[in-house]
């Protein structure tokens, strides 16, 4: 067991973004990642807020905001902030409602494959494509560094992600620069584009997701984010590779 474990042991800090209005999804999450051997993962809930709304009204309409944005932008800045403030030199950061390849013997392969330098790598980011699979690995091709990782230029998924003290450190001004009296009102555009374009860090991204997001009850709806199994589908991705119950 130990052994199998070993290959999480390369971040230091790992965290779950719980949802209150999800409660259901503790249970098999965790279920999930003692099937993978991830182990010691500090459990972060996050609370609702008012301020998605708030936002919503004082833009009328400019910015490009739907859902519950803003509050889970700021869940996961919390985590990153914690890991930082711990003294993390490596966080691996995930959200409640991630499926795990079946073959953890692939999952060990890719993890232990990524770059060292690495400041922000993502273990799950085909949703985020918008693109055919096809188009998407042909594209990872072209740009890759290792066998199972390849250069990318934004943080277009949230769903899991690792990130050095660099990355945080990168990640964290950022995001607080977006609350400063001129870039207050662009918080929902950062946190729905995700763009780290000009943060001098090193972006990878899995060429085979090693999870992807897939809601208690496996085909089911997650409420304001849609129906993320289904957008698998319709981009082409194999989730018969997932252990989605």
């Amino acid at each position: 067991m130990e052994e199998r474990k070993s290959f999480w042991s390369r971040f230091d800090f790992k965290a779950a973004c719980l949802f209150t209005g999800y409660k259901n999804r503790e249970r098999s999450l965790f279920n999930e990642l003692d099937r993978v051997g991830i182990d010691r993962v500090n459990r972060l809930w996050q609370f609702p807020t008012p301020f998605d709304s708030i936002l919503k009204r004082a833009t009328r309409g400019k910015l490009s905001m739907h859902g519950g944005f803003f509050n889970s932008g700021m869940g996961h800045y919390r985590a990153i902030k914690t890991a930082y403030e711990l003294g993390a030199e490596r966080s691996l950061i995930m959200e409640d409602d991630i499926r795990f390849l079946k073959d953890v013997d692939l999952i060990r392969e890719i993890v232990e494959d990524l770059p060292d330098d690495y400041d922000i790598a993502l273990l799950d980011t085909f949703k985020a494509q918008k693109m055919s699979f096809d188009e998407w690995r042909d594209n990872a091709k072209n740009k890759k560094v290792s066998k199972y990782w390849c250069r990318f230029n934004n943080m277009r998924s949230f769903a899991c992600y690792a990130m050095s003290r660099k990355g945080m450190e990168r990640w964290i001004g950022q995001w607080e620069g977006a609350f400063s009296p001129s870039g207050f009102l662009r918080v929902a555009d950062q946190y729905l584009k995700y763009e780290c374009l000009g943060m001098d860090v090193n972006m990878y991204h899995a060429v085979l997701n090693v999870c992807i997001q897939a809601p208690v009850g496996g085909t089911a709806c997650s409420g304001q984010a849609g129906c993320h199994i289904e957008k698998y589908k319709e981009y082409g991705l194999d989730i018969g590779d997932y252990n989605i119950v």
